[in-house]
């Protein structure tokens, strides 16, 4: 028996992502394991599947045990895998499963879809040879500057695209974050609405576009990749030079470049601490008078 990943849509209609042998896969298919139930339902009454709905076995990842998920396969029936955007098993739920399909003998066969990492990828013009998907950055602001300065530096010394997801609601917080932390000699790349009309968007339109409106926010799903591809090495040097200065600076307590830069020396006597004052201990009254004294704890 055979466990299907099925690829779902991004937007549009199955028929516009998915194609016609994928389809006729899915029409086949009576038993789903799936990460939301609802949505799943609506893929496949857009899909056209010859029965109803509720003679469908639909089932959520997570309500059962995984090796429960498999009875299906074990009955002779085969059992498809569905998320709910893209491909299951990536970035989305269902590795598990696929994982124990494999560990008690079953076939998995992945059918052909849209894959939101590929597709951004495809239309980034960034580094296709060596690439790294990066799941989702740090909430905190701190810790996803840092994050964002580590995958700079390991783009440019693996010369690789980095490629990471954010949803809806941090859009507009992870662009700012990272016009803020990166490089200027960085590609940026943000890829909204795959498969739909919008197109992905280039570096310098990025650039430009929030440096007219900082408050411009991306209010959908998408994904944002940089690369360090394509710089010259001169250009590259000198950015490499800046981000160790930048680090050095911040590891010193320096609020940036230009305050350590401008920051006029100091003559090394007026940093010597000065000597702790030492406070006369107070005594305690005699033992005669600490029952009528107050102020005597």
């Amino acid at each position: 028996m055979i466990l299907y990943a099925i690829p779902t849509p991004l937007g549009g209609a199955p028929e516009q992502a998915l194609p016609a042998p994928a389809l006729e896969t899915v029409r086949a298919l009576k038993d789903f394991v799936v990460e939301n139930a609802k949505s799943a339902r609506a893929f496949l009454s857009a899909v056209g599947m010859p029965v109803p709905l509720r003679e469908l076995q639909v089932t959520e990842i997570g309500k059962e045990k995984t090796e429960a998920l498999l009875q299906p396969l074990r009955e002779g029936r085969a059992l498809g895998l569905l998320s709910e955007a893209g491909c299951p098993a990536i970035a989305d739920p269902g590795a598990s499963l696929v994982e124990a399909a494999h560990r008690e003998g079953f076939r998995v066969v992945p059918l052909v879809g849209p894959s939101s990492i590929t597709l951004a990828l495809m239309a980034s013009g960034l580094e296709g040879q060596r690439f790294a998907f990066c799941g989702y950055l740090p909430r905190e602001g701190a810790q996803r500057a840092r994050r964002i300065r580590e995958l700079e530096a390991r783009s440019r010394k693996e010369r690789e695209t980095e490629i990471f997801i954010e949803t809806p609601y941090r859009s507009d917080a992870l662009l700012a974050a990272l016009l803020e932390s990166c490089s200027a000699q960085t590609r940026l790349c943000v890829a909204a609405d795959l498969t739909l009309e919008k197109n992905a968007v280039g570096d310098d339109q990025l650039r430009a576009r929030y440096a007219v409106d900082p408050q411009w926010e991306l209010t959908v799903r998408h994904l944002l990749v940089f690369s360090d591809r394509g710089l010259p090495e001169t250009q590259r040097e000198a950015a490499r030079a800046h981000d160790r200065f930048r680090d050095q600076a911040v590891d010193r307590g320096v609020g940036g470049a230009a305050e350590a830069v401008d920051r006029p020396r100091q003559h090394p006597l007026r940093h010597r601490r000065r000597p702790r004052r030492r406070c006369r201990q107070r005594r305690a009254p005699p033992r005669s008078l600490r029952s009528a004294s107050r102020s005597w704890p």
